[in-house]
């Protein structure tokens, strides 16, 4: 596990210290690598960059928080590098699951990002998609492909409070979104 503090994303000297856990790391011994941290990379909520058009604005501008730009811009090739296989974030109180596919050495790799900010403060509902742009562009190399496979709804009962329970059987990772009071729903290979 590595757990960071996306409140100082661009502290150079957390940087130089999550680099090089990173690159000693004995993958032989850790095939899994999940990352913890406040802010996600991506999220619909309102903190992540939804983009909400509205006929009088059909290109609303980029709302995306600085500690989650610096997130994208510097972690996120890092987990590339070492192939982290999942990502842990909060900051917006809704769930989300985006699914990152790139290419390294000609192998493809696949790294879950889930928003998990169901804790028990007010829930917020699906405010837009993200503009992945420049994301995007930024991985171009590596044949970044980002999907969202689970969004929260748009309304507050959509969106109960919820936690996530974690299944790693060697490198199948697997996770249950358990719903606080109401259901639940599984998501990933087993």
């Amino acid at each position: 596990f590595i757990t960071l503090d996306s409140n100082i994303a661009s502290d150079t000297i957390q940087l130089a210290w999550v680099t090089d856990e990173l690159d000693h790391l004995d993958r032989s011994r850790y095939t899994n690598i999940f990352a913890f941290f406040h802010h996600p990379l991506f999220s619909t909520g309102p903190h992540g960059g939804a983009q909400v058009p509205t006929p009088e604005n059909p290109h609303p501008p980029d709302r995306v928080e600085p500690s989650t730009l610096a997130m994208r811009t510097l972690y996120a090739p890092l987990f590339r590098k070492h192939h982290v296989r999942m990502t842990f974030a909060g900051h917006d109180h809704l769930f989300d699951h985006w699914v990152e596919r790139y290419v390294d050495s000609g192998r493809t790799y696949r790294r879950d990002d889930v928003v998990t900010g169901g804790g028990g403060a007010p829930i917020y509902v699906y405010s837009g998609e993200p503009d992945l742009r420049a994301y995007l562009a930024g991985g171009a190399q590596q044949q970044v492909h980002v999907r969202h496979v689970a969004r929260p709804g748009p309304k507050p009962a959509d969106n109960p409070h919820h936690f996530l329970i974690v299944h790693v059987n060697r490198a199948r990772v697997a996770f249950d979104v358990i719903a606080v009071g109401v259901m639940s729903a599984t998501a990933g290979p087993r």
